[in-house]
């Protein structure tokens, strides 16, 4: 839950003129610096070559006399042509020439690369903004391609010319040293010196490309070096075929070639001349935005992220979707731009094409589950648990997408009337009253009874909220309860209690026809909650009540006898009728052997049987009474380890119930119980009662020692949803509890001890540990009668608290 109310952005169209005028003013600016640099590069070449050509020319001019002036001044007529100059004076005047042409090249080159690269950062004219940016990030992508081999070639032109140069200039030097009768010495040192430096030189070029060539990313790249890598790969091919081994060669992929299946975001995000417009946009759309660093090019790009326009592409572009969502959600945009990407997903739920083309009143038929709907869904069933506020904004979401797989169409609206949050979350509790297969719905239905009971457990009675009017189909609600395939019935005990309260009657005439027309069948998760509902209504029933004349039992007998047969075939004893027997050591012995035989034969810890209850409460008994021997033998054959997961998993035993026996259990082991029972610790959801929490907070105060000078044990430990039962239960701040030096003074404190020691919590949500620091600090304005260590405790449990709120709000 956001602390501050946040205006979202409202849903818009990829095609957005305004989203496209921004993006396009993005494109024109970010290319900007890299065009600048090129220009640059470009004015420096102008420069240089143009000092380079004076150089050049210069030499030149001596060379031409010796074309134009006759060798002696009586050689013969004014009109005859002069005597051809020497081998060597024609090759310096070659290469001098060959130097001259290739720098005026390079200078047109320049001139054009310039006139190229101002077009890059101006918008083409078109229709509309998003046809311009189109056009525009086109244009860019050829000058890319263009540009790039065009500064390559700037440069080796300019080399080229610096070496025909030079090569004339070693050529003259050489011919002027052995142009005299004797040879000129000191002409010749200079002329060898100037030649062993220019091959020193070559040689430098010549390695720096064998460098590119054998290596990928050499800096030395360049365009012989491009050229030269195929022939080199061929030729490293060849002499690999020769020495590897046929078969590892067959089995494994050569280095560095990635998967077929396997395709970068950035080849993702090219765009192909055998794209559509959609695809176009959303592929320039992506490219923009996920390589933009302005935030308000984001801030009005977020608003037109329609997850409609992914669906067609979703199989080839799902990576290129999470990364553009991914640079939404990233830690330098706002909270407004966070919020309109995640309410993207109720825009999406909203989406016309899910509808009958002809007309918007009806779902189309063809509707079933894709990659896109099962990330949408898994993504709502993550975001409804960031507070109330998320919760209303998304579980409709959530329960529309879970509607496309196989058997749960019936948690789909009406297409011409979507539900309120109220309404579906009603929906959803009433999923189970169904007479035929249903689909996995299981993580929603939790979901759905956890914040009705959070809402409604707070309610006045005579509340008219929606989560309070549900007197019309309560009966249905109850049913689903009942025949709900895998949570037990103290799940609901405190909901069907205040749904019933001072109705139990009515609500048994309401549930006659259900319960007169049973089958087992209909059961989905045996009689276990039937019986417990119908325990639970009876002392709530007046002196006089009598049994409705249409309320006939016989069929829920008959289920019941049905499902204890089946039980005792699997020679594991119901919890509805347990068979009577001695409570001795053997029973005791007996009871918790076949609760981990049943647990072990894959039964859910939480259905386990009374007898298993009681032996684990007789045990804690007898070690209460020093009777630790006998104790010893009733768990004889028993891992110690085995019992303290179902202990953890079941919600029925709570922390009263073992606080002789977890040490018992330990004893001797603290560590590796710690170690092995981390993650069940961190995964089993907690449920709190007044004056009372599970066993697992007793397991926890019994391990502190073992985490004082050993933080990695703590650390495996995840306290979300300690945090997240302690404020969500009815604990109320503003009523001053006689449990809470009692319960602050043991579950909390032991809570902020394991966070201090390194146990951690789900960071990327952290609505629900403000709740449980704020409502300790909230809880600490009381006065209590504490003892002077309980008083000191609880202090400091208090600053601890106050110390992790200030930092989490320090850091949203």
């Amino acid at each position: 839950m956001l602390l501050n109310p946040i205006r979202l952005s409202k849903g818009k169209k990829l095609t957005d003129r305004m989203t496209w005028k921004v993006l396009g003013q993005e494109a024109v600016a970010k290319p900007k610096d890299q065009v600048d640099t090129r220009k640059e590069l470009m004015d420096v070449s102008l420069i240089f070559t143009a000092i380079f050509l004076t150089v050049v020319t210069a030499f030149i001019a001596h060379v031409i006399q010796a074309f134009t002036s006759p060798s002696t001044p009586n050689s013969g007529p004014a009109s005859a042509k002069p005597p051809l100059p020497p081998l060597s004076t024609q090759s310096v005047a070659l290469f001098y020439y060959l130097a001259l042409i290739v720098s005026i090249l390079n200078s047109v080159l320049c001139v054009l690369g310039k006139q190229w690269a101002a077009r890059v950062l101006a918008l083409p004219p078109g229709r509309t903004e998003t046809e311009r940016t189109l056009a525009h990030e086109a244009r860019k992508a050829l000058a890319q391609r263009k540009l790039i081999p065009l500064m390559s070639v700037l440069f080796w032109t300019l080399l080229l010319s610096i070496t025909l140069f030079i090569t004339g200039l070693l050529i003259q030097l050489w011919a002027l040293a052995f142009s005299c009768d004797k040879p000129a010495f000191v002409l010749i040192t200079a002329a060898a010196l100037g030649t062993a430096l220019s091959i020193l030189i070559l040689g430098i070029i010549l390695a720096a490309t064998y460098h590119a060539v054998i290596h990928q990313n050499s800096p030395f790249e360049s365009p012989p070096s491009t050229a030269l890598r195929p022939a080199a790969g061929w030729l490293n091919a060849r002499k690999a075929k020769k020495t590897l081994d046929l078969e590892l060669s067959a089995d494994d992929e050569p280095a560095g070639r990635p998967a077929k299946d396997a395709s970068p975001i950035e080849d993702l995000k090219e765009v192909s001349i055998l794209d559509n417009d959609n695809i176009q946009a959303i592929k320039t759309y992506a490219r923009l935005v996920i390589n933009t660093n302005d935030t308000e090019v984001l801030e009005r790009a977020a608003p037109s992220f329609e997850f409609s326009q992914w669906v067609d592409v979703w199989d080839d572009m799902q990576s290129v979707f999470e990364a553009v969502r991914g640079r939404f959600l990233t830690t330098d945009t706002s909270i407004r731009v966070k919020e309109t990407v995640h309410n993207q997903l109720v825009h999406f739920k909203d989406w016309p094409g899910w509808r009958m083309p002809e007309t918007s009143s009806e779902w189309r038929r063809d509707l079933q589950v894709t990659g896109m709907t099962q990330w949408c869904k898994e993504e709502c069933g993550r975001l409804i648990w960031r507070g109330h506020d998320s919760f209303v904004q998304f579980f409709p979401a959530w329960a529309f997408f879970t509607s496309f797989e196989e058997g749960n169409h019936d948690l789909r609206c009406k297409a011409y009337n979507p539900d309120p949050c109220e309404t579906c979350v009603h929906r959803v509790l009433s999923s189970y009253n169904y007479n035929r297969t249903l689909g996995h719905r299981r993580e929603l239905f939790y979901a759905a009874v956890l914040k009705f009971a959070a809402v409604r457990l707070r309610l006045p009675s005579d509340s008219r909220s929606p989560m309070n009017l549900i007197g019309s189909f309560r009966a249905s609600v109850i049913q689903s309860f009942i025949r709900n395939p895998g949570m037990p019935w103290s799940f609901f005990t405190d909901i069907a209690m205040l749904l019933t309260k001072d109705n139990e009657v009515t609500a048994l005439v309401e549930l006659a026809p259900f319960l007169s027309n049973l089958s087992g069948r209909m059961l989905r998760g045996g009689p276990e909650c039937l019986v417990k509902f119908l325990t639970g209504l009876v002392p709530s029933f007046p002196p006089d009540f009598k049994v409705p004349q249409s309320f006939d039992l016989s069929p829920a007998l008959a289920v019941f006898i049905e499902q204890r047969g089946a039980l005792e075939t699997a020679d594991i004893r119901s919890e509805c009728l347990p068979e009577p027997c001695p409570r001795g050591s053997g029973f005791l012995h007996e009871a918790l052997a076949m609760g981990v035989a049943a647990v072990a034969a894959g039964i859910s810890p939480s259905g386990i049987g009374a007898d298993f209850i009681d032996s684990i409460k007789g045990c804690d008994c007898l070690l209460s009474e020093g009777r630790s021997d006998q104790v010893e033998k009733i768990l004889k054959g028993i891992d110690p380890l085995d019992l303290l997961r179902i202990i953890l998993q079941q919600s029925r035993i709570r922390q009263r119930d073992v606080v002789n026996l977890v040490p018992h259990l330990t004893h001797g082991r603290e560590v590796e119980c710690l170690r092995e029972l981390a993650p069940i610790i961190s995964s089993t959801p907690v449920t709190l009662k007044h004056g009372d929490f599970p066993a697992v907070i007793e397991l926890l105060i019994h391990l502190k020692p073992m985490i004082a000078d050993n933080h990695s044990l703590a650390s495996q430990i995840n306290l979300s949803h300690a945090m997240t039962a302690y404020p969500s239960t009815r604990f109320f701040p503003w009523e001053k509890p006689k449990y809470l030096p009692w319960m602050a003074g043991k579950y909390a404190a032991t809570v902020i001890y394991y966070l201090d020691n390194g146990a951690f919590y789900h960071d990327d949500d952290t609505t629900f540990a403000l709740a449980f620091f704020a409502m300790i600090c909230d809880m600490a304005r009381f006065e209590f009668n504490l003892w002077d260590e309980e008083e000191k405790d609880w202090k400091f449990t208090v600053e601890r608290a106050l110390f992790y709120r200030r930092q989490l709000e320090s850091n949203a």
